[in-house]
């Protein structure tokens, strides 16, 4: 497989670092007490998100299932459903975010929930980084991943 694939695959993986630096300046505008622009970065952090796991499912996923990569712990269904739950998770924050108090309990209470969310993230993320990306890096070519990868 060519070397160059590779390095587009650490590419999609690096989305997820980006993701993870708009989220926690999202909790930092939260702990700061500025609800409108924890507001403003939890939904630019959505849209990057949700655009990321739309590219994912449409070309990724299929590509890694056409390849054989599907095995315990890492099929396209277990992605599929953890990508459920992100957004199901989402969801939730934007609504609790919705009408949300500038009170100290009231950040402290929605801080735990992302908290709980950011765990479902990780383990997903670890997923992805240990399973999903290294078997495309084995077994697509660099074309493929540079039109995935430029999509993410």
């Amino acid at each position: 497989m060519e070397g160059k694939a590779v390095n587009h695959w650490q590419r999609a993986l690096d989305c997820h670092a980006a993701h993870a630096a708009c989220f926690a300046a999202h909790q930092a505008a939260l702990l700061d007490r500025d609800l409108a622009a924890a507001d403003r970065l939890l939904t630019t952090y959505e849209a990057d998100l949700l655009s990321h796991m739309a590219v994912e499912e449409r070309g990724v996923l299929p590509l890694y299932r056409d390849r054989g990569g599907e095995r315990p712990g890492g099929t396209v269904d277990l992605f599929l459903r953890e990508h459920d739950k992100l957004r199901t998770a989402l969801r939730h924050l934007r609504q609790c975010l919705a009408g949300l108090s500038p009170a100290p309990a009231a950040i402290i209470d929605l801080l735990d929930r992302e908290c709980a969310y950011k765990n479902l993230m990780a383990h997903h993320d670890l997923r992805e980084r240990n399973m999903l990306y290294p078997w495309l890096a084995e077994h697509a070519t660099a074309a493929e991943a540079e039109a995935l990868v430029a999509q993410l």
